[in-house]
């Protein structure tokens, strides 16, 4: 979603200084993403994990209870 919406608001950046480029500073140039390698990382609070057995354990749920 979010990748989405940047694509779209730079083409539509994009049509505005074709039409008109006093209205920007310079030509919109096309959004970058970070490098993804298929891992992603979480943080959770500390209370709302424990240990047991060596091995960490995580909450079924995050967020309201």
């Amino acid at each position: 979603m979010y990748a989405y919406r940047t694509r779209q608001e730079f083409f539509a950046s994009d049509r505005s200084y074709g039409r008109d480029p006093s209205r920007l500073f310079s030509r919109p140039r096309p959004p970058r993403y970070k490098d993804y390698d298929g891992e992603i990382a979480i943080r959770f609070p500390r209370p709302r994990m424990s240990q047991r057995k060596g091995a960490v354990v995580l909450p079924r749920t995050v967020g309201r209870h």
